[in-house]
């Protein structure tokens, strides 16, 4: 079988479905049929990944670290605690155990070199650097130190 030949056939079925095309009555563009399988495309992969998402085992769930009880130290176990001295604050221990659990004493933290005070979860709290934190039990106890409450940090 020559090129010749096969292209002759192949032009011969190509003649013979322009005759049947007309006869169907839904006559589709190619732009048209690319547009549509694009959609369809686009809705089962976004429905797939929403069913998926909904089946994971950790969906909506959020990320708990808990130290070991051997973990937990006060500040004067590390060394001075920060200068808390120098200003008078009252130094206890960060955490203390209750069975496998550490809890947070202290809720209220302020810089020795600044004059405000945050409450732990607040993001000014998190930008004092570890050797210059103040720890307080109550903003009352920050308050009679001569500490003020932060503006940007609700809660106090």
């Amino acid at each position: 079988m020559s090129i010749a030949t096969v292209y002759q056939k192949c032009k011969q079925r190509v003649i013979t479905y322009r005759q049947v095309l007309p006869t169907i009555p839904l006559r589709v563009s190619r732009d048209g049929i690319v547009v549509l399988l694009f959609i369809a495309t686009t809705f089962a992969g976004f429905g797939l990944g929403f069913i998926a998402g909904e089946n994971n085992s950790y969906y909506g769930k959020g990320i708990r670290i808990e130290l070991p009880a051997s973990a937990t130290t006060t500040q004067n176990e590390n060394g001075g605690g920060g200068g808390a001295s120098t200003l008078g604050a009252q130094v206890v221990p960060k955490t203390t155990s209750v069975g496998n659990k550490v809890t947070h004493k202290e809720t209220i933290v302020a810089s020795k070199n600044g004059g405000r005070y945050y409450l732990i979860s607040c993001a000014g709290a998190k930008r004092i650097h570890k050797e210059n934190k103040i720890w307080f039990q109550s903003p009352a106890m920050a308050v009679a130190k001569g500490y003020t409450p932060a503006l940007n940090c609700f809660g106090h």
